[in-house]
């Protein structure tokens, strides 16, 4: 019973990509610049991570909650009984209590605190409270923020670590994650205008979504080579010609993605970018 019950919490905390290290990978760049650059003393500092891995677990779990209206039967543990509703209830503020509480052992501002607490709100929003970004346009720039940018950002504000590189790769990395999330919106365009839910593609149609997908992953490119190239001309990045190299890997997956893969669920960019950046993060380290 147990053994089923965790089961049901594991599928309410999106199991399929718990502990979410996919989604902490954004963060090795700027953990790597901030221990190039002083901001960290210690690997104690990597404790940095684990307010947010408290806050998806609280954000999956509630998003399960609010989608039990529209989840087919099967897929929405809540909904087919695993998980009784008044438990996941008390899951999301025992989670929601345990970043917010780790957050503040970590946290060396007022400034970041805020953006942490904002950071949670939007968790909450994206789904429920009456305002669901989910089905707004800014929907997929929410998403972004939520699991991929929103962490390195905070970072940068709690340890000071403001710079162009940092900047530049943030947006790069938010502009880019948008066009992700804009991409699972074409996706599920089917489902998701059969059930109601007026999520960016299915107010904007397919082929509109389209051209704005590639638009936002452009400029998310383009960030992300000025980055690059401000980390090579700085001494950050010690071997030339590599933030050149990174920018035509980028350019031919997005053209790949553009001409011939275009109904994939995963594009090539996408995972490129998240490989570059892990070679990025492994070179400042050096």
């Amino acid at each position: 019973m147990a053994k089923k019950q965790f089961s049901a919490i594991l599928s309410a905390a999106h199991g399929s990509v718990f502990p979410y290290h996919s989604f902490f990978l954004y963060l090795l760049p700027f953990i790597a610049i901030a221990f190039r650059e002083k901001h960290f003393s210690s690997y104690f500092d990597l404790l940095f991570i684990v307010p947010f891995f408290f806050q998806m677990i609280s954000g999956f779990i509630h998003n399960t909650l609010c989608d039990c209206k529209v989840d087919p039967d099967t897929k929405n543990p809540i909904k087919t009984g695993g998980l009784p509703r008044k438990k996941a209830i008390f899951l999301v503020f025992i989670f929601t209590f345990l970043s917010v509480a780790s957050f503040l052992l970590v946290s060396r501002s007022v400034w970041s605190i805020l953006a942490f607490l904002a950071y949670c709100l939007l968790w909450f929003f994206y789904n429920g409270f009456k305002l669901r970004l989910k089905e707004t346009l800014a929907g997929p720039l929410a998403a972004s923020l939520g699991l991929f940018a929103g962490a390195p950002l905070i970072l940068i504000i709690n340890y000071s670590s403001i710079s162009l590189v940092t900047v530049c790769l943030f947006l790069g990395i938010l502009f880019c994650f948008t066009g992700h999330e804009i991409l699972h919106t074409i996706t599920d365009y089917d489902f998701d205008s059969k059930s109601g839910c007026k999520t960016f593609s299915v107010r904007l149609g397919v082929k509109s979504s389209r051209r704005i997908k590639l638009f936002v992953d452009l400029i998310g490119v383009m960030f992300l080579t000025l980055g690059f190239y401000l980390s090579e001309s700085n001494g950050l990045l010690q071997i030339k010609g590599i933030a050149v190299f990174f920018s035509c890997l980028m350019l031919v997956a997005l053209l790949l993605d553009r001409f011939f893969n275009q109904n994939s669920p995963i594009q090539k960019l996408y995972s490129l970018i998240r490989e570059i950046l892990l070679v990025y993060s492994v070179l400042i380290f050096k």
